[in-house]
């Protein structure tokens, strides 16, 4: 988490997580609760999860201690239990075309005080071609 924040972040990888890390997580989302911290907890994979891994998510959504955020390649109407599913917001994502991840860049670099730090004059365009090679590779 980020000095000041008022959340904590909490990745999982359903693949390997297992009920003890559930656990664990949920645990510690109920303690920073208490001190007035929110959990924002991220689930990779949530879909490899079994149905009572799913259903123990229920009561830490319900009483406010996490914020659960779920990732999945599958379809979430058939992959995860209708209780959870009753107690989320879907959103579907889809990829980013070229021209999106380019603006991206540009915004980022001409903000002085948020933006990354660049210390070339190249063009955003020549920086953003750089990136597509890097991530091709």
């Amino acid at each position: 988490s980020l000095p000041g924040s008022l959340y904590t972040f909490v990745p999982l990888s359903a693949v390997s997580a297992g009920v003890r890390d559930l656990r664990d997580a949920i645990d510690g989302a109920r303690r920073d609760r208490s001190r007035g911290r929110r959990t924002v907890l991220f689930v990779d994979e949530i879909h490899r999860f079994s149905k009572s891994q799913q259903d123990s998510f229920l009561p830490a959504i319900e009483d406010g201690s996490i914020i659960l955020v779920g990732a999945t390649t599958e379809n979430p109407s058939f992959q995860l239990t209708t209780p959870l599913l009753s107690r989320c917001r879907v959103l579907s994502l889809q990829p980013l075309k070229p021209q999106h991840i380019e603006a991206l860049l540009g915004r980022a670099i001409s903000d002085a005080e948020k933006g990354l730090q660049v210390t070339t004059q190249a063009p955003v365009r020549a920086i953003f071609l750089g990136c597509l090679n890097v991530m091709s590779v």
